[in-house]
């Protein structure tokens, strides 16, 4: 698997990933094939389902302005590679992985995360983080320190 790369779209470039998006969704032409891909030699090939859904996923994402990383799940990442898509420091994610957080394997002196496990521990975090975010809100709400929302 070649290096992970940030797949961005500019705001130009949107109208026509909605284009896209818009085709990849529309029903199946054939049983099992939701479209055909013309090659630039003229040859066109069909359009299994699975990556039907990368597409349309991707499309999705890019057309709301997001960016996109495609990686298999046991792509191999470095330690750095790993702390910059958490946006944390390598030290810390350092010292994640020796707390046995995040599964990793060493390759010489080397850590390695695979791509799948480091995704896995990003959801726990930001579900253990609206946890306690909601905890904090309740418990402001009783002590009269938080108002919701008017609707």
């Amino acid at each position: 698997m070649p290096d992970l790369s940030v797949i961005d779209a500019t705001p130009s470039e949107r109208a026509g990933i909605r284009g896209v998006q818009e085709a990849l969704a529309a029903p199946a032409l054939q049983p099992g094939h939701f479209g055909l891909l013309k090659m630039p030699d003229g040859q066109e090939v069909p359009l299994p389902a699975p990556l039907c859904r990368v597409l349309l996923q991707a499309a999705a994402a890019l057309a709301s302005g997001y960016q996109v990383i495609v990686a298999a799940l046991s792509h191999q990442l470095t330690t750095q590679e790993a702390a910059d898509l958490l946006n944390v420091s390598r030290p810390h994610l350092i010292k994640v992985l020796d707390a046995g957080e995040i599964a990793h394997e060493r390759v010489g002196r080397h850590r390695r995360v695979k791509f799948g496990d480091l995704m896995d521990y990003k959801r726990k975090r930001m579900s253990e983080r609206r946890v306690e975010l909601e905890r904090l809100i309740e418990e402001s709400e009783e002590l009269g320190l938080y108002e919701p929302p008017r609707t």
